[in-house]
């Protein structure tokens, strides 16, 4: 019951339209894991490295399944290819083996009955084929009386079927066969290189799309609408008085105008300004036109400096406060600058305590 229960399962998802297979169906996952689990039970058998005697279907997810269906796969294939391999090679030996002696009684009259059938028929056609040569003197075109006969020598001494890699190899060598042939057949003068028409049939040049390259450009084709549609225009100008005269293409001048030249010149020196000082003057020029930036010029007729200072106020901080000297490092020190820095050391600190 479980068996036809589960082929049942397996024509039922087999009669599946492809396309609702994209779509969710529990009904149809549920069929398939039920196939599914029929197939891998079917081949249990053949696989007995399998670590399992079943497909566990329930509480798992597809991939769980796929996963087992792996682990029976793999086995099952490399046994499959290891006999694949044994009997490729032991093919040319199958021929050779004497079948066992009831097949053999039952096989060979059926097998020799068939073959004299075959060479009665062929003797039939061949008796046919020298009454037409003796009435008529004409040869057969499609079989020949020598091919007929060779062909009737091969099959009375034909002892075994060729093997696959017989088979194989005999397609490879026909293929050898004709490239060899096409090699060595004349060559078309399309295919020889440079050919002088000495070479080549007459006029065979014509007979041929030649592909080569124009280094000036094609002439342009006049057609009939193109010389009425030149006429038309010729026609409307002169009707309307238009005579326009030809002018020249102003030339180019031989040397640059000095304004050019001055809007052209770029400074290369750095600015002296800052980005935030350059928005502010122009926010300024926008705002107030006449306050414009003070050229060299103008710089050089206004004093920098006050008409009236005091020679205090023109002093430089070195000149207002004199330092120390030189300030050095405790290296560089002699032994009576050490003690007179550390007995004013000792002074400061007792000062802070009282």
């Amino acid at each position: 019951m479980a068996k036809d229960s589960g082929a049942k399962t397996l024509i039922r998802l087999k009669e599946t339209y492809p396309p609702s297979l994209l779509v969710p169906n529990p009904t149809l996952s549920e069929t398939a894991r039920a196939a599914s689990k029929y197939l891998f039970s079917s081949l249990r058998p053949f696989t007995p490295k399998s670590p399992l005697d079943q497909l566990l279907v329930e509480g798992y997810d597809t991939e769980q399944i796929w996963h087992q269906i792996n682990l029976q796969s793999q086995p099952l294939l490399s046994t499959i290819r290891r006999q694949l391999n044994r009997l490729i090679k032991t093919a040319e030996g199958i021929g050779q083996r004497k079948l066992p002696l009831d097949v053999a009684n039952k096989t060979a009259p059926n097998n020799q009955n068939q073959r004299e059938e075959e060479i009665d028929y062929l003797y039939e056609e061949l008796d046919e084929a020298d009454k037409d040569k003796e009435g008529s003197g004409i040869e057969d075109k499609i079989l020949k009386i020598d091919v007929l006969t060779d062909y009737l020598r091969k099959e009375e001494q034909k002892i075994k079927t060729a093997s696959t890699h017989e088979k194989q190899m005999e397609k490879v060598g026909s293929k050898i066969k004709l490239m060899e042939k096409a090699n060595i057949e004349p060559k078309t003068w399309t295919m020889l290189g440079e050919v002088t028409a000495s070479q080549r049939p007459v006029n065979s040049a014509l007979e041929v799309d030649i592909e080569f390259e124009h280094n000036v450009r094609p002439a342009l084709v006049i057609t009939d609408e193109m010389n009425a549609s030149m006429e038309e225009m010729i026609k409307k100008r002169i009707i309307e008085g238009r005579f326009d005269d030809v002018k020249r293409a102003p030339k180019l001048p031989l040397k640059v105008p000095r304004e050019v030249k001055e809007l052209a010149s770029l400074d290369h020196n750095k600015s002296k300004y800052g980005l935030a000082e350059i928005y502010e003057q122009e926010y300024v020029q926008k705002i107030d036109p006449t306050s414009a930036p003070l050229s060299h010029r103008d710089k050089l007729k206004n004093e920098i400096a006050p008409m009236a200072i005091s020679d205090a106020a023109m002093l430089a901080p070195e000149e207002v406060f004199h330092g120390k000297g030189d300030v050095k490092e405790d290296a560089e020190l002699t032994r009576a600058e050490r003690k007179r820095r550390r007995a004013n050391k000792k002074r400061k600190f007792k000062g802070m305590i009282h």
